[in-house]
């Protein structure tokens, strides 16, 4: 049987483009929200919201890398529909905007 948590990353990295509650990760888990959350926290020290965005940064910081597309393409892919708040969080997790990881990596 596989492990709640890895089953829940896993359904995150096949879904980036997507926005998920954690109400549909923990459906995934079949856990209640906050149990979910407990026990996420225990392996991960990161709230499953939290980990979905990083895996979404992480997926945004390769194609800003490798792509040549745009940085409001790259928001849509990872299922920002606002590229300024995609900007923000990116901003926040990496210390510097997309732009600029982008040139200086």
């Amino acid at each position: 049987e596989t492990d709640p948590v890895s089953q829940v990353i896993h359904f995150m990295k096949e879904h980036l483009s997507e926005s998920l509650s954690l109400e549909q990760l923990a459906e995934v888990a079949g856990m209640s929200a906050s149990n979910l959350s407990l026990v996420f926290r225990q392996k991960l020290q990161s709230s499953p919201i939290h980990f979905f965005t990083f895996l979404k940064i992480q997926r945004a910081c390769y194609l800003l890398e490798f792509t040549n597309l745009r940085i409001k393409e790259v928001a849509y892919q990872i299922g920002y529909n606002d590229p300024f708040h995609f900007s923000r969080v990116f901003t926040n997790i990496m210390g510097k905007s997309p732009r600029t990881f982008r040139k200086n990596g």
